[in-house]
């Protein structure tokens, strides 16, 4: 039977359910429109704006990517989806970055031990990672040439995303409409420029390389389901 298959059935045994490991895969259909249903609230069956299975394939590479990057026994505490998706909903609360790490301490106090805070952190920047696809924190063994954000102390998450997609710019003429031939394509032959395609929200339509490079955020399924939240 196909792989594909085998995860609309969810006939792959163990991984169908939010309590699995983050490293292993696939993720079954039925557990993916789980985590998508709880994180961001899109129900994929029942939505007026239809994803398929398909869709979320990306999404889902993405997830995988940033889950395997993370040691879970010396990286970070979280190991299931579960463990996502209670750290995600503390984030939603607007508290604080130390205040989520509080609350996060005294429910682990009673069950677990040595959870320091470096393990903490490390959870609250992957679960920050699968929940609004920016890469906030860095990763130990990883090499980027980008700087990783950072969510400042003092601020909500909803501060700190507010402040990181602050405008440094605007047009004066707010009647400006692109013509249709404004496209990627169009953008190399006639500017020049480079379209690279990232993964980090963050970086949309940040100039890189001297002024050759522009970056595209491409997830257009992710924006989908997260523009009404």
């Amino acid at each position: 039977m196909p792989v594909t298959e085998q995860l609309r059935q969810g006939c792959l045994r163990g991984l169908d359910d939010l309590n699995s490991l983050l490293q292993r895969t696939p993720i079954t259909i039925p557990t993916r429109e789980k985590i998508i249903s709880t994180l961001w609230g899109h129900h994929v069956r029942q939505s007026t704006c239809p994803i398929e299975a398909k869709d979320l394939d990306p999404y889902f590479e993405y997830y995988a990517d940033q889950s395997g990057f993370y040691d879970t026994g010396r990286e970070t505490w979280a190991k299931t989806h579960q463990d996502i998706i209670d750290i995600s909903a503390l984030l939603q609360k607007d508290l604080k970055r130390d205040e989520v790490k509080q609350q996060l301490s005294s429910k682990l106090a009673s069950s677990q031990t040595n959870v320091g805070d470096h393990m903490l952190d490390r959870s609250i920047d992957l679960a920050i990672r699968l929940l609004l696809m920016m890469k906030v924190g860095h990763f130990a063994a990883y090499f980027s040439a980008y700087k990783p954000l950072a969510w400042e102390q003092g601020l909500s998450l909803r501060q700190f995303v507010s402040k990181t997609f602050e405008p440094r710019g605007a047009l004066i003429n707010e009647r400006v409409k692109l013509d249709r031939i404004f496209t990627a394509k169009n953008i190399g032959r006639i500017a020049g420029m480079k379209v690279v395609w990232t993964e980090n929200l963050a970086d949309h339509l940040r100039v890189l390389d001297e002024d050759t490079e522009v970056a595209i955020f491409h997830h257009a399924c992710f924006l989908e389901m997260v523009r009404h939240r």
